[in-house]
C-alpha cells in the first residue's frame, strides 16, 4: 500500500518535537554541550560532562567516583598558565542570589600542598585558585585563595544562564563532580544530590 506523503511528514514531525523537548541527565555524550538546568537550589555537574581539552584525561582507577569516571590533569604543574585545558559547564539557574561553588577531587602527593588545586573562574569574571588539603580521599572541601585568604567560592548570580570555567593548575590532581549551590541550601545536600539533567 503506498503511505500517504502527509501522514508521514506529520509522523516525522511528531518524532522530532518529542527528542527536542525531553531532558536527558548526564550519561556521557548525550548531554555534551547542554545547558544544567538547576533543581532545588543546586547545580550538580559530572566533570566529564565537558568536552575535554588537551591535557585532561578520563579515569577510572582511583575507586569512589561517581558517573562514568573523573577527570586528571596530566601536564605539568604551571602556576601562571591561567586557561589551559579549558573546561566548560554552562547551567541555567531561576532564583537570584548568592551560589557557592564545591569540587569533589582527589589527590595523594606526600606534601598536602602540592597537585591540590586547580584555576576556576565564573562567567567573565577573573581566574582564581581553588585549593584542597584533603590527602589520599575523594572529598568536597574545596576553598578558594584570593592573595592568600581561604574562603568557600562564592558569586553573587543572577537568574538566567552562567558558564563555570575551570582550568588546569597541578599535575595529577582529579576532579570527579562539581556543585553550584543557593546559600541557604541545606547543608550538605549536595553530597548525595543526584546528577542535574539538561535541556
Amino acid at each position: 500500500m503506498k503511505e500517504n506523503p502527509t501522514n508521514m511528514k506529520s509522523y516525522f514531525l511528531v518524532l522530532f518535537f518529542l527528542a527536542s523537548t525531553i531532558s536527558c541527565s548526564q550519561s556521557g555524550s548525550d548531554c555534551d554541550q547542554g545547558i544544567l538546568i538547576e533543581d532545588d537550589g543546586m547545580v550538580i555537574v559530572e566533570t566529564e560532562f565537558s568536552t575535554l581539552s588537551n591535557g585532561w584525561k578520563l579515569q577510572d582507577e582511583v575507586q569512589g567516583y561517581s558517573g562514568e569516571g573523573y577527570l586528571t590533569w596530566i601536564l605539568p604543574t604551571n602556576t601562571q598558565a591561567q586557561g589551559q585545558g579549558l573546561l566548560s559547564y554552562t547551567f541555567k539557574i531561576s532564583q537570584s542570589g548568592k551560589y557557592t561553588v564545591k569540587i569533589r577531587n582527589y589527590h595523594d602527593c606526600e606534601d598536602f600542598t602540592e597537585c591540590n588545586d586547580i584555576f576556576v573562574k565564573m562567567d567573565d569574571g577573573s581566574w582564581v585558585k581553588n585549593f584542597n588539603h584533603t590527602l589520599g580521599e575523594w572529598d568536597w572541601n574545596s576553598r578558594q585563595d584570593i592573595d592568600h585568604v581561604f574562603s568557600d567560592a562564592t558569586y553573587e548570580l543572577k537568574a538566567g544562564i552562567h558558564t563555570l570555567y575551570l582550568s588546569g593548575r597541578s599535575q595529577d590532581f582529579s576532579i570527579d563532580k562539581i556543585a553550584i549551590f543557593l546559600d541557604g541550601t541545606p547543608k550538605d545536600a549536595y553530597t548525595t544530590a543526584k546528577a542535574s539533567t539538561c535541556m
